[in-house]
């Protein structure tokens, strides 16, 4: 088994690619993957930019090129309910794109064609996820939460914004740019994939500022349980 491990920017898995042994870098084209081992688990992971095309790609090479057998996706999110704070841990159990609008085709407002209006992920993974969130949180005093996780090209930053968010998709816990390109091209490629999303920002006017202050935090919490989760699966 090979573990395909996704984060959008350097400090999202800055902390997994020193937790490495016997590490070789490879580049394709742009980007830059790292493969070897953490702990008894073959992994590979990647660096993959911000937004959805580039997690895209990253996805798909990490799958086809370098064989990954699941793919996780670890990194921040701004929340999008009153009980999702900064720090909490969203564990995904299923993805949409909320910029990604056919409705005048009769799809539903993020619904891709060929997939249901969210694609949900598989039940044992994110059981393992929410584990593996929980044991964390023990020792670092953060709550955790499961549900949608809704992606976009765009940093919501604004009150307007996030509120227009939340009225089109209720049940959503938080907002990204990356998981749900990440998520439809492993299904694509018939791969299971969880995400794992720490809370940087409540997705309001402060988000530029909170996201700068808490990404430390953030990520740490994120990378942790990556590493607690390739332990129990």
């Amino acid at each position: 088994m090979i573990y395909g491990i996704i984060g959008a920017m350097p400090e999202e898995i800055e902390a997994l690619k020193k937790s490495i042994t016997s590490l070789t870098t490879h580049t394709v084209g742009t980007k830059e993957f790292h493969t070897g081992k953490i702990g008894s688990k073959d992994v590979v992971l990647c660096c993959s930019g911000i937004g959805k095309v580039s997690a895209a790609v990253a996805t798909a090479i990490a799958i086809s090129r370098f064989g990954a057998d699941i793919v996780i996706n670890t990194g921040v999110a701004g929340g999008l309910k009153p009980e999702t704070h900064v720090c909490d841990v969203v564990i995904g159990t299923a993805t949409c794109q909320h910029d990604f609008d056919l409705r005048i085709f009769d799809y539903k407002l993020g619904q891709v064609p060929g997939f249901e209006p969210t694609i949900k992920l598989e039940q044992q993974y994110v059981d393992a996820g929410i584990k593996a969130a929980k044991e964390i949180a023990e020792r670092f005093s953060f709550n955790v939460h499961s549900g949608l996780i809704i992606s976009g090209d765009q940093f919501i930053a604004g009150n307007e914004h996030n509120t227009k968010l939340q009225q089109n998709f209720p049940q959503a816990y938080a907002t990204e740019m990356e998981a749900g390109a990440i998520v439809q091209a492993a299904k694509t490629l018939n791969k299971p994939a969880i995400v794992i999303r720490t809370i940087s920002d409540n997705a309001n006017e402060t988000a530029d500022m909170t996201f700068e202050e808490m990404l430390p935090l953030a990520t740490r919490n994120s990378q942790k349980i990556t590493l607690k989760l390739l332990e129990i699966i």
